[in-house]
């Protein structure tokens, strides 16, 4: 299974589109604002360890305007 995480500052967006490729999704950690691509959200986050459960889906948007700040 391939899945990618980026921190909120950096990092190349993934191929694919949202709901696309198996069915990943973006995903925003609401404790450390990690960025993670995936069927599941990282567990636990590779950032800050805390479980998946603080992780909220993301659109594709929201994901490319948090890369670009």
């Amino acid at each position: 299974m391939e899945t990618s995480t980026m921190s909120a500052k950096g990092g190349s967006l993934p191929a694919g589109r949202h709901g696309a490729s198996g069915g990943k999704k973006y995903w925003r950690c609401t404790i450390c604002g990690d960025l993670h691509y995936g069927v599941n959200p990282a567990n636990p986050c590779p950032t800050c360890n805390n479980p998946s459960s603080k992780a909220v889906e993301i659109t594709k948007e929201e994901f490319l305007k948090i890369l670009q700040s």
